[in-house]
């Protein structure tokens, strides 16, 4: 044999050493877990949330900042806790519009714009429109000097109105 034989013959085994399935001397990427959220389409960490002991209960103050989202919590919504709109994990699903949460005490008769009458600062915040009839139902001409009662026959109906009799 040659001189240079052992070196080139060793050098040919390690090729083939590499070449062999599975003997590839890279290391393979750590593969990413991925679990789909039972929320539907969130892009935060389930830490923001939950706890590392499990799902429930959820964390005291959750890591959520609702501004960033299509619906910002203002005036009393501030203050609900979140289990009491979502309801239901997939979030997406919540209802914009105050019937959605909010019984409707006046059983349509109002309309479906409670801003005329009631505001996020509170139900009674703009109790001041309708005593004074700046709504849908404008106190106007003979109407004006009608007392409240007339139309308005007991405090526990106060938004039933009287119909006309013609």
């Amino acid at each position: 044999m040659k001189r240079g034989t052992p070196i080139f013959v060793g050098f040919l085994c390690w090729l083939m050493l590499l070449a062999w399935p599975g003997a590839s001397l890279a290391v393979p990427a750590p593969q990413r877990v991925t679990t789909r959220s039972p929320h539907g389409p969130l892009a935060i960490p389930c830490e923001n949330c939950h706890t590392a002991a499990g799902w429930r209960p959820i964390r005291a103050v959750p890591e959520f900042d609702h501004n960033k989202t299509a619906y910002p919590l203002r005036g009393m919504h501030e203050k609900v806790q979140c289990t009491q709109c979502h309801a239901n994990p997939v979030f997406t699903e919540v209802g914009k519009h105050c019937q959605n949460c909010h019984a409707d005490i006046h059983q349509r008769k109002m309309g479906t714009d409670c801003a005329q009458c009631h505001s996020v600062q509170g139900w009674n915040i703009a109790v001041e429109k309708v005593r004074d009839h700046q709504n849908r139902f404008p106190l106007l001409g003979a109407h004006a000097a009608v007392q409240c009662g007339d139309c308005h026959k007991s405090a526990a109906d106060h938004l039933r109105i009287v119909p006309l009799v013609r």
